[in-house]
């Protein structure tokens, strides 16, 4: 169990640095993905070229799901940033209570 415990400390750091990671990705992609969408509704109808002649053609609906799961990504991830960063809840009793295997009575023994 010592092992295990010592290594615990790189674990949590390579999990909030994925994390991190994958924050920064999730608002690229929003930020493409409502751009993308933006856009086409700026230039659906006014534009004089080619996207009023085939205004059904242009599907967006993926679009608007990439934009949706990037949000929950990043609603998600920057939650779990926050609390793991914040000293109480990712403090070294609590990390030895949940490693260690003891039985706690409901999440108010965590805390």
């Amino acid at each position: 169990m010592a092992t295990a415990w010592k290594h615990y400390g790189f674990n949590r750091n390579a999990q909030i640095a994925m994390s991190g990671v994958v924050v920064l990705l999730a608002i690229t992609t929003l930020a493409t993905g409502a751009n993308t969408v933006r856009v086409y509704n700026q230039n659906r109808h006014s534009n004089a070229w080619w996207l009023p002649i085939w205004p059904d053609h242009f599907e967006i609906g993926g679009a608007r799901s990439l934009i949706g799961a990037s949000g929950t990504a990043l609603l998600l991830h920057s939650i779990y940033l926050f609390t793991a960063l914040m000293p109480k809840v990712s403090s070294i009793t609590l990390r030895k209570k949940i490693y260690s295997g003891s039985k706690v009575k409901g999440i108010m023994g965590l805390i």
